[in-house]
């Protein structure tokens, strides 16, 4: 008889320290979330801003300016995520947006000859 009383004087402690640990492991769910959600906010904010800097390089030769700008908030994109490696899909972010930004100095380049071009008209 007195095995049976140990045994489940034992079994509420047993229950007890499981439910502790569920407790603790829903806190730290809770604090994981709570320190990842600002990080998942950066992340969709650069992809947000990426978005818009390839929306502004593929205008065209209308603004240059804003051509110019998108190229550098895709830089800082490309910096982003080349320098985390832990990123499953940073290889093809950063090779999409190289892709870009040598298509906008591509057309940097046309428009810049087409402006030397009508300088050497005007003025020789």
């Amino acid at each position: 008889m007195p095995l049976e009383s140990n045994v489940c004087g034992t079994l509420p402690l047993q229950l007890n320290d499981e439910k502790e640990r569920e407790l603790d492991s829903t806190e730290e769910s809770a604090e994981l979330e709570h320190l990842a959600k600002p990080i998942l906010e950066d992340i969709a904010s650069l992809v947000q801003k990426g978005s818009q800097a390839e929306a502004e390089i593929h205008k065209g030769h209308q603004d240059l300016q804003s051509k110019h700008e998108g190229s550098g908030r895709l830089r800082s994109s490309i910096e982003f995520f080349g320098s985390r490696m832990d990123f499953t899909d940073s290889d093809s972010i950063v090779f999409n947006e190289n892709n870009l930004i040598a298509e906008d100095i591509s057309k940097l380049e046309d428009a810049f000859k087409q402006l030397l071009s009508f300088f050497r008209f005007v003025y020789f």
